[in-house]
């Protein structure tokens, strides 16, 4: 719509532009119809051209597109010169078309300026329908892409906790009932709540809690876990499901079971325009396969973070002997 109304303010201003003109030199209602015909045929040739410049240059048909050229030329000389000139012989005996020469140079000036505005301006419009494909394409690139990461948390977050579950009701834990409920508060979040663009920030924080719950469930002692939330509003937004599986990851690989001091540690901190996010748990050094800390979540929060905040984020990883450490810092993070 804002092309269509730049085109016809274009024309109406030329149009305007040349009947005053003209109107120095011959009648007022001559140099109207003399400048409907010219404006007119001036339409015609920048819209067919620019047709020409689609069909032959963008395709990079360059031979065609000069042989076009030529003969588009050379049929609108021919037009001017039988339906326009021999009509209006007041504008044509002006001192300044003195001699058929001139009123030749003249009418293959206007031509080809008239050619050569509709290509560029062809070629502009072509540039940016090309910039906007483009950038639509990438756009759905990285929604299929957040989409397929998604798909890939929600079964491993279950994966995970469906055997902590297991392991409890292996032995017959009294625990079991609660952390069946439990979960199912955590799924109605995955569900529902992952799919949206943004959540409330609080919302994120609500179930990790619920999924330190939902571990400390099935040990029979307290298990040395902090978590502390500083400077967090009721409504700051995040993207769903980006944080807890670095809490996931946590609980999965720390040595709870062969070590007495084992420990998790979640940080969550707003600072002015700075989100900070850490986790630090205790690892067993002699498990080999408890090395390759990472997998999935990781990975997954990784390139979430890449799409949902390109430059304005840091994502560091420390795998010590004893420790592992994740830090996110999202930068200009808004309400």
């Amino acid at each position: 719509m804002a092309r269509k109304i730049l085109h016809i303010s274009f024309w109406i201003i030329y149009f305007a532009l040349s009947a005053f003109y003209k109107s120095n030199n011959m009648p007022l209602d001559l140099a109207i119809t003399h400048t409907l015909v010219g404006v007119g045929i001036s339409a015609m040739i920048f819209y067919g051209y620019a047709q020409v410049v689609k069909l032959f240059l963008e395709t990079k048909k360059y031979g065609w597109f000069v042989i076009v050229s030529v003969l588009f030329f050379l049929l609108f000389f021919f037009i001017k010169n039988t339906f326009e000139v021999p009509h209006f012989p007041e504008f044509y005996k002006m001192p300044a078309f003195e001699g058929g020469k001139r009123i030749s140079g003249f009418i293959g000036l206007v031509i080809l300026l008239t050619m050569l505005f509709g290509g560029l301006v062809k070629m502009l419009e072509i540039r940016l329908e090309n910039e906007k494909r483009a950038q639509a394409i990438v756009l759905q690139h990285q929604e299929a892409q957040l989409q397929f990461l998604i798909a890939q948390i929600n079964p491993h977050f279950l994966f995970n906790t469906l055997n902590n579950i297991y392991s409890l009701a292996v032995v017959g834990s009294e625990q079991t009932p609660k952390m069946v409920l439990k979960l199912a508060e955590l799924l109605r979040y995955v569900i529902y709540e992952s799919r949206k663009e943004k959540v409330l920030l609080e919302k994120e924080v609500l179930q990790i809690q619920k999924y330190i719950e939902l571990f400390q469930m099935k040990s029979e002692h307290p298990l040395n876990v902090q978590f502390e939330v500083d400077g967090i509003t009721n409504d700051e937004m995040i993207e769903p499901m980006i944080l807890i599986p670095l809490v996931e990851n946590c609980f999965k690989h720390c040595d709870f079971e062969t070590n007495e001091n084992a420990f998790v540690r979640i940080f969550l901190k707003r600072k002015n325009d700075q989100l900070f996010f850490k986790t630090q748990n205790s690892k067993n050094i002699t498990d080999i396969q408890k090395d390759k800390i990472g997998g999935v979540g990781v990975e997954n929060i990784r390139q979430r973070l890449a799409l949902h905040y390109p430059l304005r984020h840091q994502f560091k990883i420390e795998n010590e002997k004893e420790v592992f450490e994740v830090e996110v810092v999202l930068s200009r993070f808004t309400k």
